[in-house]
């Protein structure tokens, strides 16, 4: 079904862009329902959001015949001008010659009491999808641009369309719905009604609570909500409050007809003479594999759109060939057509970013299961191991469609067991115009970096991996290079430290904790949300600078200790026998650092992080 494309802004969260003032008391908004109107008095409570919400109802209808019938229906309050920009002109995805649609509502209402409307005359418009201008083959996906006339600061704007489904593309109903947006929101409703010969499974999930039931119709109801920060929710949309819903019976069946459709678009295709060719030089499995996918990122475009049967769909494999574009799936299907005919055992599934509450194919990402030797994993269809390694499967499933049983097969999430990131450099020379280094990295389980290291090769690793200034790697030796662990030791060199007054400051920052960590949000001061720790385990480094007699370590960074639920972290300075040490290790032992963790968290990686008082203050003797 069509899930809602509006109120969808991926730009300013709670605060607007201008300064707002808030409806004012004696704007009558007249000919709004009474359900409506007296949610307006809410606005005032929030003088500074992009848009209110004022009310939003979804609903989503099954009829006995199999036909699916979506609905969106809202008010939204917008302020000013930059929400006007935002939710003027509202899109509706749908599929041209399989589903219709129908406005039902395009009204604007002042605060001096007048209606707009917009009409199919002048406010509608049929437009291909930007993200489809140049997919001919996907040209049925179709947006419907709706013209929201008579918007002015301080207006209200009334939406509501129906997109009915008659022969849809799977036998059940299914969706996810996120029942809290960006912007604060008074009332939200959801309602999913089945007729009596369907059954409904659904999970409500983050303070949603259970449907009434009445007769087949089942209704969520929310209050209100205040609006969240995206950056604070880290894209973890699954934490908000949700409802999934689907009629279908089970994994098996969700399986089996994926299937059906795979071995429907399985056409026999050769494999071009320039992929022949690139193949050649490849004499492992991976290095055929990697032949294939980039030979096949090379010449295709991978196509996303927000419409829920997009993602799914799957042409005849000559086409996709010919096309040079394609969705996820349809290039994992072309990607293990050309790795099986090359003898690899290669298959294509779809990849769920979290654990599905209910079956169906809601969210689903086309990817490739990989058997090598004895061990099997899964990788993008297009994009290198090392852009997205088997870390980013921690958490996730993926659905099976290569037996006569599809099931859904959850991939082990990371322990704190094992995951360990070991950093040494020892400095010499360091009175010298160049500076000498040696050191050592080794990273076990989560941590290990091995599709990185094998791609990039070990010398261009170090060299993303330290964080010293105007670093050059002079060598580097890999020990040891698999999954489970990787170990290389390596020699640089730097130039002469940065001088301010007197004193020679060498940073003392040897590691980019955000690739390990997720990017923390380091801008937030508090955070509402947990914060989703990449890898559970430890991380050590360990600086050591010898510095010549002459010379006095006058400034060093202050030892540091700092714990939060789960984890800790530490810093500490050592100076003896002209030589300065300073160690840093931060340990989490869970997934997910509880909001009120955030404070000492956020601390101890700014303290510890590249900033001008985390360095060493060496001052020469006069001569």
């Amino acid at each position: 079904m069509i899930r809602s494309r509006v109120a969808l802004p991926c730009l300013c969260g709670l605060l607007a862009l201008l300064s707002v003032t808030a409806a004012p008391l004696h704007a009558e908004f007249m000919g709004l329902p009474e359900g409506v109107k007296s949610n307006v008095k809410a606005i005032e409570r929030y003088p500074r959001a992009a848009a209110v919400l004022l009310y939003v109802k979804e609903s989503f209808v099954l009829q006995v015949d199999g036909a699916q019938t979506y609905e969106w229906h809202s008010f939204r309050y917008l302020p000013d001008e930059a929400a006007r920009d935002l939710w003027g002109d509202p899109r509706v995805a749908y599929i041209e010659g399989e589903q219709q649609v129908e406005i039902l509502a395009a009204r604007s209402y002042t605060a001096d009491g007048r209606q707009i409307e917009a009409t199919p005359h002048n406010a509608y418009n049929s437009v291909t999808p930007d993200e489809l201008s140049l997919a001919p083959e996907f040209s049925l996906f179709r947006q419907m641009v709706i013209t929201m006339l008579g918007l002015e600061n301080g207006s209200i704007s009334e939406f509501h369309y129906r997109v009915t489904t008659a022969k849809p593309r799977f036998p059940w109903l299914s969706g996810r719905v996120y029942l809290r947006e960006e912007v604060p929101t008074i009332l939200r409703e959801l309602v999913v009604q089945i007729p009596a010969n369907a059954v409904l499974t659904f999970e409500s999930e983050h303070g949603v609570e259970q449907p009434i039931q009445v007769n087949g119709v089942n209704t969520w109801r929310m209050g209100e909500q205040p609006g969240y920060l995206t950056e604070d929710l880290g894209g973890h949309r699954i934490l908000l409050p949700n409802v999934a819903f689907s009629t279908a019976k089970d994994w098996k069946a969700v399986g089996g007809e994926l299937k059906r459709r795979l071995e429907a678009a399985a056409d026999s295709v050769a494999v071009p003479v320039s992929l022949q060719t690139q193949l050649r030089p490849a004499t492992s499995e991976e290095g055929k594999l990697d032949s294939i996918k980039h030979w096949v990122a090379a010449r295709f475009s991978r196509l996303e759109f927000e419409h829920p049967d997009f993602d799914v769909v799957i042409r005849p494999l000559a086409r996709v060939l010919n096309s040079g574009y394609g969705n996820s799936l349809e290039l994992a299907e072309l990607v293990a057509t050309f790795a099986q005919a090359n003898g690899l055992r290669v298959d294509p599934v779809v990849w769920y970013p979290f654990e599905p509450a209910v079956p169906g194919l809601d969210h689903a990402i086309g990817m490739l299961r990989v058997q090598h030797g004895t061990v099997s994993f899964l990788c993008d269809p297009v994009r290198s191991r090392s852009q997205f390694a088997s870390v980013d499967l921690a958490e996730s499933c993926y659905l099976s469609t290569d037996s006569d049983a599809p099931t859904l097969q959850p991939l082990i999430p990371f322990t704190t067991e094992g995951n360990s990131l070991d950093l040494r450099v020892t400095l010499s020379n360091v009175e010298a115009d160049t500076i000498l280094g040696v050191g050592s990295f080794s990273a076990a389980g989560g941590f290990s970096p091995f599709e990185s290291v094998r791609e990039a090769g070990a010398e261009e690793f170090v060299a993303d991996l330290l964080t010293l200034p105007d670093l050059s790697v002079n060598s580097a030796i890999v020990r040891e290079l698999g999954p489970a662990a990787v170990s290389i030791s390596f020699s640089f060199a730097l130039p002469r430290f940065d001088t301010a007054d007197a004193f020679r400051l060498l940073p003392t920052s040897l590691l980019a904790l955000d690739p390990y960590l997720m990017s923390p949000p380091l801008t937030l001061e508090a955070k509402e949300f947990p914060f989703w720790i990449r890898v559970p385990g430890t991380i050590t480094t360990l600086l050591n600078v010898p510095f010549p007699a002459k010379w006095n370590a006058v400034k060093t960074p202050a030892a540091l200790a700092a714990s939060w639920q789960g984890g800790s972290g530490s810093r500490t300075c050592k100076t003896e026998d002209h030589q300065v040490s300073v160690e840093t290790r931060i340990t989490n032992s869970n997934v997910w650092l509880p909001s009120g963790d955030w404070a000492q968290f956020r601390n101890f990686l700014i303290e510890t992080g590249q900033r001008p008082n985390n360095a060493i203050g060496f001052v020469p003797r006069p001569d």
